[in-house]
Formats: C-alpha cells, sequence, structure tokens
C-alpha cells in the first residue's frame, strides 16, 4: 500500500501542474486575444475619426485637402501633405501650421509674429483662452520659479542668522563668524544672479485640456529674441504625431545650441 501511495504522488504533481500550465496558457492566449481586439478596435476607430473639434473651422481628422479648401492661401510644406498659411489670429499677425497623420489634421502651430512685449502678448491671449476653454490644468514661469528658489534660499538664511543671534543674546556673547555656512551662502549668490538673468531670458507656459484637444500656450523670450505660439494637438490622434513630435524636439536643441 506504501508503494502504491508512493507511485501516485509524483503522478498527481505531474497533473496539477499540467492543469495548472494549461489554465496559464488559456489566460495568456485570452490576453492576447483581448490586446489583438483592442488593437483593432482602436485602428477602425482611428481609420473613420472625425472630431467635433480643432482649430477655428478645421475639425481634427479632416484631410489636408479638406484644409487647404478651408485656407486656400496656404502651401504645402513636406510629403504627408503639412500646410502653412499666414493669416491673422486674434486680430494678431500669425504664422498657422497644419501638421497631419495619416492624412487627418492632428496637430496646430500658431505662431505670432512680433509679441512684443511678450509678456503682456501672453497675458493677454491667455485672458482670451480662459475665456474659451475655463482655468489652465497647469502653468510655468521660469521667473518666477527663479525668484521663488531665491526667496526660499534668501528665507533659510535668514532663519539661520536669526536663530543664531538670539542665541548669542543669550549667552551675551557676539561672534563675528558669519553663522550661514559659505555653501549655503555661495547658493544664495547663484540663486540671485539666475534670478536677474531670468527677467530678460524667461520661459511662459499655460495647458489645457479638453475631451478632444491639448492646447498649450508657449512663450520664449531671451535678450535677443522673442516668440509666441498656441500648440493645439488631437488628444487622439497625437500618438500618431511621432514626426512632429520629433521635430519640435529637434527645434528645441537647436534653440539650446544658440544659446550656447
Amino acid at each position: 500500500m506504501s508503494r502504491t501511495l508512493a507511485s501516485l504522488i509524483p503522478l498527481c504533481f505531474l497533473v496539477a501542474a499540467c492543469g495548472t500550465s494549461a489554465r496559464q496558457q488559456a489566460l495568456i492566449e485570452r490576453r492576447d486575444a483581448i490586446r489583438t481586439a483592442n488593437a483593432e478596435h482602436q485602428e477602425e476607430f482611428i481609420r473613420t475619426y472625425r472630431g467635433d473639434d480643432g482649430f477655428q473651422d478645421t475639425r481634427w481628422g479632416m484631410s489636408p485637402e479638406e484644409v487647404k479648401a478651408l485656407y486656400p492661401e496656404a502651401s504645402t510644406t513636406s510629403s504627408e501633405g503639412d500646410l502653412r498659411a499666414t493669416t491673422e489670429v486674434a486680430d494678431r499677425d500669425a504664422t498657422v501650421d497644419f501638421f497631419f497623420a495619416m492624412d487627418k489634421l492632428a496637430a496646430v502651430v500658431v505662431q505670432f509674429e512680433q509679441p512684443d512685449p511678450l509678456r503682456e502678448e501672453f497675458g493677454s491671449l491667455s485672458e482670451l483662452l480662459r475665456m474659451k476653454y475655463g482655468q489652465p490644468v497647469a502653468e510655468r514661469d521660469t521667473t518666477a520659479d527663479a525668484e521663488r528658489k531665491l526667496w526660499d534660499i534668501e528665507s533659510f538664511n535668514d532663519r539661520t542668522e536669526r536663530t543664531a543671534r538670539m542665541r548669542e543674546l543669550g549667552s551675551k556673547r557676539r561672534s563675528t563668524q558669519d553663522p550661514v555656512d559659505a555653501e549655503s551662502r555661495q547658493q544664495e549668490e547663484e540663486e540671485r544672479l539666475e534670478a536677474i538673468q531670468a527677467r530678460n531670458d524667461f520661459g511662459l507656459w499655460s495647458e489645457w485640456r479638453t475631451g478632444e484637444t491639448q492646447l498649450a500656450l508657449i512663450g520664449r523670450q531671451t535678450p535677443a529674441t522673442s516668440m509666441l505660439l498656441i500648440q493645439y494637438e488631437s488628444r487622439h490622434l497625437k500618438p500618431y504625431l511621432k514626426r512632429f513630435l520629433d521635430s519640435s524636439e529637434a527645434e528645441r536643441k537647436r534653440d539650446q545650441v544658440r544659446d550656447l
């Protein structure tokens, strides 16, 4: 009897292992089938996609020909059918670039001419966009960032100095040594220089999102130049805009090279 049980135990383990392996395989196949079905559904959705939102009278998913009909003066700028038009946007002269993915309008970049003074123009456009889209979901001002960092280190050093002086008053012993260490003083000086530079060399950015559109108002000021643009992107077609994103990254790097 003992020998029979001993011989059955490995068989039980084998059967259990086979059962587990079969269940795992079935789960893997089911997962792959769901992924394939989702991919096919997404592909069909993108193939037939036509949005209810866009820039001005355009709608996401429009073909280059449809956009060209709305902007007959636009010129083709790439083999993918990208278009560029010079027009007025919000009573301002602007260059408008239309970018396409799979023959569908997927992004629009509006670059304004001579945005001077930049902060005033940025604030004016930001007010208009707030009226249309509500409060931005994110904002950034690199001048304010630099001033905040300076305020933080100045406050820290001031507290350190006041605490040290209070202790000296309690002990009635006055020290001529700076209670703030050299590293903190150096950091304060560096942050002060950064804050001064950021008054003439800064970036501004606000972002809005709707169900179909991701929108960013972007301003860039250097001592020599200023740039102000609005970037509209289809949230559904954005993943297919790698070419456009690569182009934007290349332009950003070119800006960095010019700063060196």
